[in-house]
């Protein structure tokens, strides 16, 4: 029976611990660095912050089907939010699934708030 309780435990804290993609605001913290990939031989430069630690996020039933747990998140990042690169950040906004070409993490996340911290 104890067994049984710690699994229910478990299972209940890995469902209420993974960040939603439906555009519901969160938070996220890290440090933002500059990450590159080749494409068609040609090296893309984008912005990316390293999170503090592996964060999952939700399946969105849309784009994906499973659950993506990342290190590493691709920033969308407004003109009127500077980010600089090697500072320790806390980032409000929304994750979203990959679907195009030019994002290069399995989800990315689209910056509406920075603080330095």
């Amino acid at each position: 029976m104890k067994y049984l309780a710690l699994v229910i435990a478990l299972v209940s804290f890995d469902t209420f611990s993974s960040m939603p993609t439906n555009g519901e605001k969160v938070t996220i913290s890290g440090i933002i660095v500059l990450s590159e990939v080749l494409v068609e031989d040609k090296l893309i430069k984008f912005k990316t912050i390293k999170l503090e630690q592996k964060q999952c996020f939700k399946a969105d039933g849309v784009i994906s089907d499973k659950e993506q747990c990342l290190g590493t998140l691709q920033l969308v990042t407004p003109n009127t939010i500077s980010l600089s690169l090697g500072q320790r950040y806390s980032l409000i906004g929304d994750a979203f699934h990959w679907h195009t070409a030019h994002h290069h993490t399995k989800v990315l996340f689209i910056v509406r708030s920075a603080k330095k911290l």
